[in-house]
């Protein structure tokens, strides 16, 4: 039982050390343009 709370805890500890981390130096990879997560752009275009 220890061991599947041990990773089941793991991906939640790495995804905050991820969170905590300072952004690099070079600004790092450049988002893609055409992936958007504003949630005011619709994800399919409305179907009349």
């Amino acid at each position: 039982m220890r061991k599947f709370l041990a990773l089941l805890a793991l991906p939640l500890m790495l995804a905050v050390a991820a969170c905590d981390m300072p952004p690099p130096e070079d600004g790092g990879v450049p988002a893609d343009p055409a992936v958007t997560t504003d949630p005011a752009v619709p994800a399919e275009p409305a179907v009349e």
